[in-house]
């Protein structure tokens, strides 16, 4: 899940409250809608920085991986999250992936999404 995650924002340049909202449902054939951002301080749903939905592209190898979560995680979750927390009432806390980054030693510096 963490290796996804890292891909979707090195590649599709998605801010981690765009990856967090993302659904099975955002999933299209040649990458993602992005139609939500999470809102760690609100914890709701809420509109992308600029306000307005998009789609990006992604490689093939991260649709992949994406799809395998769709089918293992949304039916779990309400709202359908791809990335869900424990309870399964949200998206797992964004402190868990910067916690990840930090302890892989894969990178000489801490790693921290915006």
């Amino acid at each position: 899940m963490h290796s996804t995650i890292n891909l979707i924002a090195m590649l599709g340049g998605l801010r981690q409250g765009e990856i967090l909202a993302l659904k099975a449902s955002d999933i299209r054939s040649e990458g993602v809608q992005v139609n939500n951002s999470w809102d760690n301080y609100k914890k709701k749903l809420v509109l992308p920085k600029n306000g307005k939905s998009r789609f990006v592209p992604l490689p093939d190898l991260v649709l992949v991986g994406l799809r395998s979560i769709g089918d293992v995680s949304s039916p779990k979750t309400k709202e359908g999250f791809l990335f869900p927390n424990k309870e399964l009432d949200g998206p797992i806390d964004h402190k868990v992936i910067n916690h990840y980054e930090s302890v892989q030693g894969n990178i000489p510096m801490e790693v921290r999404f915006h």
